[in-house]
């Protein structure tokens, strides 16, 4: 970026009242002599505004380099880069700041996008899917956290999650199971219930099987909506863990809107087998595809 007349400058349009943070350097040519600069900013409305200023008279200023971040807790910001030389205004670069997101420009490599755990997103290969789990999930009768995945940045439109849990095993309860998605940051049961399932009455008689639940990102944003439905599968025919015939129950649930551009978001999954239920799970893995890099 070259500012050579005294009309030239750099500017940062924000499209919302979101806290921004700028960094700019440059350098000055003037008669033969280079001198050094630098311009901090902090940005709290939906404006336009200056960031890197125009040079004096006989004066080139070359932009070494900016940094803009968004420094909001939980709020994401449109943010343009735009050159202006008192005429014409031209946009340089425009991307939505997550929470916690900078991007960068040098002047030798141009542009990079730093995602709010300090990776380099703009570089980074595509990740569309991920997998994680975890072992034996001890014998629990109220509702208990099995696994979650962390989805700050990654999540769009039709992104699935797929928990899949083998070696089930129980030895006691009748109440009604509740299967329930979570969305929030303490990757707990603290966690706001974003779809839940209630799946019919359990008998007494002890039971093995296993279950799978899918979890679909209908929208995201300000506005997300969860879809989820599960699958159980179990041994017996219409006792056990379930009074449903051919050995088998499902369910579903569409959940209520909500924000998914939280910041240190995590989706999971919790179980409440109901109260004097005793439920085992071996094995516990989660499967996310369709995700953003």
């Amino acid at each position: 970026m070259l500012l050579t007349t005294t009309s030239d400058l750099i500017q940062l349009v924000t499209g919302a009242a979101v806290n921004v943070d700028v960094a700019a350097e440059y350098a000055d040519l003037t008669s033969g002599v280079v001198s050094a600069g630098r311009l901090l900013t902090k940005v709290t409305t939906a404006t336009t505004t200056t960031i890197v200023a125009s040079p004096a008279a006989s004066t080139a200023r070359k932009v070494k380099e900016l940094q803009i971040q968004n420094v909001h807790a939980s709020s994401s910001v449109v943010i343009t880069i735009q050159q202006y030389d008192g005429t014409n205004t031209v946009n340089l670069e425009s991307i939505t700041l997550l929470a916690g997101e900078r991007i960068g420009y040098r002047e030798a490599t141009g542009y990079t996008l730093i995602g709010a755990n300090g990776i380099d997103k703009s570089n980074t290969a595509p990740l569309p899917s991920g997998a994680s789990t975890v072992a034996q999930i001890a014998s629990h009768s109220a509702d208990t956290y099995y696994l979650g995945f962390p989805v700050t940045g990654r999540l769009q439109a039709g992104s699935q999650f797929t928990w899949s849990i083998k070696g089930l095993s129980k030895t006691a309860g009748t109440a009604a199971p509740v299967f329930t998605v979570r969305c929030g940051t303490a990757g707990t049961t603290a966690d706001t219930a974003r779809a839940a399932i209630t799946l019919g009455a359990q008998t007494a008689v002890p039971d093995q099987g296993a279950f799978e639940l899918t979890a679909v990102f209908r929208a995201v944003g300000a506005a997300a909506i969860i879809r989820a439905d599960v699958d159980l599968q179990h041994n017996l025919l219409i006792t056990g863990f379930a009074a449903t015939p051919a050995g088998q129950a499902f369910g579903g649930n569409t959940g209520a809107s909500f924000d998914s551009t939280v910041a240190n978001s995590i989706i999971g999954l919790s179980v409440n087998p109901g109260a004097a239920g005793a439920w085992v799970v071996e094995s516990c893995v989660l499967d996310a595809v369709n995700l953003l890099p």
